[in-house]
Formats: structure tokens, C-alpha cells, sequence
């Protein structure tokens, strides 16, 4: 893994955790993350196509929103 993978990948879990935290709101989650919204869109993208789930599923959001909650430390 590259550099640039990992820093890639270490992108994804605040970016999807901050996303659902704001109830998928763009707007809000970009400004949390202190990012530009067409950013956040391109993360949310590539999280996509990486793990392979549809984010604008409801389950699929509702799986990995406890998924993070399991993993966020005590």
C-alpha cells in the first residue's frame, strides 16, 4: 500500500462516520469535515465503488452506522 492509499484510506472512516452522523446532509457533513461539498461527493464515490455498498440504501446505512458505533472506543 502507498502512501497516498493510506492516507486515502484513512479519509474514509471520519468522512462516513461524519456523513451519517449529519443524516447524510452534504452540506453540513463538508462543513464538519472542513472540506469542500464536491469533496465530500467524490469520498462518498469512491467509498462506493471501494466496499461495494449503495449508500443511498437505507439499510445499508443503518448496517454501518452501528458498524462505526461498534468500533468507536468506549
Amino acid at each position: 500500500m502507498t502512501f497516498t492509499s493510506r492516507a486515502r484510506a484513512a479519509l474514509i472512516l471520519p468522512t462516513l462516520h461524519t456523513w451519517l452522523e449529519h443524516q447524510g446532509s452534504i452540506r453540513t457533513a463538508a462543513q464538519r469535515l472542513h472540506i469542500h461539498a464536491n469533496t465530500l461527493r467524490y469520498r462518498l464515490t469512491k467509498i462506493e465503488q471501494t466496499v461495494g455498498v449503495n449508500l443511498a440504501d437505507p439499510g445499508i446505512r443503518l448496517v454501518l452506522a452501528l458498524q462505526l458505533k461498534a468500533l468507536a472506543p468506549a
